[in-house]
Formats: structure tokens, sequence, C-alpha cells
């Protein structure tokens, strides 16, 4: 027994001890890895153990389980994906969440591909953006990459335009009543 667990320190004063751990793994299972497995598992996973049944039949089960949920998750997510519109989201965060989904759908076994998300992305645009949508499919149809850049910039270019316009509107009524204000 003694050779089995190493109660030596590494000081004189005995200030680091191993305190009886093994310091070699055992070759047997513990008898206390029963209560261990009981203290961590849920009782439905319990409840589906039965006396004799190896610790992989559990995990074979868990996994079932979640390659089940996998395929109703990525039907009601491919209907999201195809579903969802840009609304009032600016580019960025539109791009971003269908790129997001198309993402997570991969990861869930039902693949997107590039061309897939860009039709996706331009059938879901917003009406002030839907000006753009001949001028990046009038070529050679556009990456992901390309058509996100593409409509940020546009994005930003209204932006600005309708800066000027409400800034031209404001300057030609300010012409306007000062002509009246000196009777003209």
């Amino acid at each position: 027994m003694s050779d089995y667990f190493d109660t030596s320190s590494d000081s004189d004063d005995g200030s680091v001890e191993n305190f009886g751990i093994p310091s070699q793994p055992s070759l047997f299972p513990s008898r206390s890895s029963k209560p261990f497995a009981s203290a961590t598992t849920h009782t439905s996973t319990r409840r589906s153990s039965r006396p004799g049944v190896t610790a992989h039949s559990p995990w074979r089960s868990l996994r079932a389980v979640f390659r089940d949920n996998r395929d109703t998750r990525a039907t009601f997510l491919r209907d999201e994906f195809h579903g969802f519109n840009q609304g009032d989201l600016s580019v960025v965060d539109y791009t971003s969440k269908m790129k997001h989904m198309a993402d997570t759908l991969g990861d869930l076994g039902s693949h997107v591909k590039d061309r897939e998300l860009v039709h996706n992305v331009l059938r879901g645009l917003d009406q002030r953006l839907q000006h753009a949508v001949p001028h990046m499919t009038r070529g050679r149809f556009p990456t992901f990459i390309k058509l996100r850049s593409f409509l940020l910039l546009e994005e930003q270019r209204l932006g600005r335009q309708a800066r000027v316009d409400v800034y031209g509107c404001f300057y030609s009524c300010r012409q306007c009543w000062a002509s009246k204000s000196r009777g003209l």
C-alpha cells in the first residue's frame, strides 16, 4: 500500500504533500464512480441506463437525440433564412445576420452555397436598396463579400445624399423667407 500512495513530502517541513493521492492510475474502476455519475447526470439520463449496459450506450442515446434535433433545427432555420428581410437593419447588421444563419445551417449539415446566400440577401433587401439589384447582377454574379461591400457603399451614398437634400431644402427655404421678408 505504501508504494501505491505517495505520502512523501517535497520539503523538510512537510508543506507540500500528496496526502494519499495515488501516484499511479488504478487499473480497476473505483467504487466511488457510481455515486459521482449519479450526482452529475440528470435523472432522465439515469433512468435510461440499465444495469449491464456500457457507458457508451447513454452517449449513443444523447448523440442520437442531438442528431434528431439537428435536422429539425435545420428545417426551422432554413425557413427563417429564406423568409428574413432587411427591414430597418443596416446593411452590416442584415448581411451579418444572413451570414450567421448560413454558417449555422452549415454546422447543422445543411450547407448554404455562396450563390444561394447572395440570392437570399438580394431577395430580402429593403425598398431603398432594391435599385442596386440590377447593377449587381448584370455582369458576373457577385460573391457575398463583393455584394456586402457594394451594398455598404450604396447605403453610405444614400445617407450622404439624404443629408445634402436636407441641407438644400433648408437653404432654399431660407432664401425664400429672406426674399419674402425684403418684400421681393
